[in-house]
């Protein structure tokens, strides 16, 4: 019996092992919802732009990628992780 997520979460998404992540999830599993969590999602750092971007076209293709900002030293930014799994 295979199991297939429902929702996926992926922090640090925006590069590196997250962003891949996010790739196969979205390869693997079309039918789940996959919420990428990045740090700042307008960054005004040049190389987080072009990640940014990475991430923006990924969605434009998947309507089950969910891009949104988390701060693990915002309070608040954590307490609406819970709305992601609804």
């Amino acid at each position: 019996m295979i199991v297939v997520p429902k929702v996926v979460m992926v922090q640090g998404s925006s590069r590196g092992l997250g962003l891949g992540f996010v790739k196969h999830n979205l390869a693997k599993y079309p039918e789940s919802k996959v919420i990428a969590l990045v740090e700042d999602p307008k960054s005004t750092i040049v190389m987080s732009k072009i990640r940014a971007t990475q991430l923006k076209t990924l969605q434009q293709f998947n309507p089950n990628l969910h891009i949104y900002q988390l701060d693990v030293t915002d309070e608040q930014s954590i307490q609406v992780i819970p709305r992601f799994f609804l």
